[in-house]
């Protein structure tokens, strides 16, 4: 039941390249896509402040914003790690890996 509603939820346009990759290069790829994605994605929000404050650097307001800066860094790196948890929770159901470890193929 609860697998339904996600994947219900979940936009199919925003999974479609990351399904096909997964499907074809196999889990591995899949969750390396996906980290990529996301990482790329979250690192535009401290892209736009780093940029200002690295432009205004050398003023007395540049000296004062770099420990905001830092905070904000902080900040935004563990609500990054939050976001990938869910992330990945959510890719396990849809992508049906739950016991892939356990799964696994060994090869000789």
């Amino acid at each position: 039941m609860f697998k339904g509603n996600l994947k219900e939820k979940t936009p199919i346009y925003a999974l479609r390249p990351l399904n096909a990759i997964c499907g074809y290069y196999g889990p591995k790829f899949g969750w390396y896509t996906l980290f990529l994605t996301t990482l790329t994605t979250d690192l535009i929000k401290p892209t736009i402040p780093g940029i200002i404050l690295y432009l205004i650097a050398d003023t007395r307001l540049g000296l004062t914003l770099k420990p905001i800066f830092s905070i904000f860094i902080t900040i935004w790196a563990t609500l990054f790690l939050e976001r990938w948890g869910q992330k990945q929770n959510e890719m396990k159901v849809v992508w049906d890996l739950h016991n892939y470890e356990k799964r696994e193929l060994v090869r000789h």
